[in-house]
């Protein structure tokens, strides 16, 4: 079976990746991190974990509400809705009369 390559006949130059220069600033960056992180004033402090992380990640967060809340309903009273409930919308039994029981 053939096969076809583009080339000029030249030999063609692999690069290792870890010779990328962005890899590079990526590296001297965390290792600069990891250095001011765990020497402090000649003492050690913990970095913590990736849990840790996460869980002070997620309690920076600002509080939103989490139910489903009724745009039309945000200022209405408890009582006042328990009224309306009573009076409206509870089936009531019109062969009744009051007064006569």
């Amino acid at each position: 079976m053939e096969h076809f390559i583009w080339s000029t006949g030249e030999k063609v130059e692999k690069s290792l990746k870890s010779d990328h220069p962005a890899l590079k600033e990526i590296k001297e960056k965390t290792s600069e991190l990891i250095k001011s992180e765990l020497v402090v004033g000649d003492t050690f402090i913990n970095r913590g974990n990736k849990r840790e992380v996460a869980n002070t990640k997620l309690n920076d967060r600002n509080m939103i509400s989490q139910i489903g809340q009724n745009p039309f309903m945000a200022n209405n009273n408890y009582l006042h809705d328990l009224e309306v409930q009573q009076n409206f919308l509870i089936p009531k039994n019109s062969n009744y009369k009051e007064g006569n029981p």
